[in-house]
């Protein structure tokens, strides 16, 4: 993902194919555990990138088919970040 624009409380975040993700901080807002997984390219880099944002990734879990991690964006909502499976070999 690549970071769109940012401040105290509101993020713009791009993801692969342009899709955007806008994080929100809502003080108010029950915690909660996001209904869907996201999907990075390198989840090494990935986690370091949002650990020297100051964003607290938990740590990496190595899986047998994704690696991942959950963080906790701004406005409460636990994401999980999965490692990507996808091949870069022709179809």
């Amino acid at each position: 993902m690549r970071l769109v624009f940012s401040a105290d409380n509101f993020a713009i975040l791009e993801m692969r194919g342009g899709t955007h993700l806008v994080l929100t901080a809502d003080p108010e807002s029950e915690l909660i555990k996001g209904a869907f997984d996201l999907m990075v390219e390198d989840i090494d880099a990935s986690h370091r990138q949002y650990t020297e944002l100051g964003l607290k990734p938990g740590a990496i879990e190595r899986g047998s088919i994704h690696d991942e991690f959950e963080l906790r964006e701004p406005g409460g909502t636990l994401i999980k970040f999965n490692s990507s499976h996808v091949s870069d070999l022709p179809v």
